[in-house]
């Protein structure tokens, strides 16, 4: 599985997540993605190995947005992911604003902030 992340700590969660391989978004892709295919590029194994890409947004923003979060949350109660990665940074409600600019600049390592009620 083949990765790209913003921020070197989005990068580890990937690789401790499981992806085999993770490009940082500011690196040149094009030659990443070069010598790892032997200068084939991407599209030559596509279609050798009939693989299948998946992209992927945000959240939902459709009328169904509601559905995103049930997924998630399913995937927590099966087990089949752990949320401890996730949750070295926890704010105080009233430090609310803290969080907000933490999760925006991803600064000292963040990947997610929590406000805590």
């Amino acid at each position: 599985m083949l990765i790209t992340a913003k921020h070197p700590q989005q990068a580890a969660a990937a690789r401790a997540l499981g992806a085999d391989t993770v490009i940082l978004a500011d690196a040149d892709v094009q030659a990443e993605l070069a010598a790892l295919t032997g200068g084939e590029g991407p599209y030559c194994l596509i279609v050798m190995k009939e693989l299948h890409i998946m992209g992927s947004h945000t959240y939902d923003y459709g009328p169904d947005m509601q559905r995103d979060f049930e997924v998630a949350v399913g995937l927590v109660a099966s087990g089949r992911v752990q949320l401890d990665p996730f949750m070295g940074y926890r704010f105080p409600l009233e430090k609310i604003q803290d969080a907000c600019q933490a999760a925006l600049s991803k600064d000292g390592g963040l990947l997610k902030a929590m406000v805590v009620c």
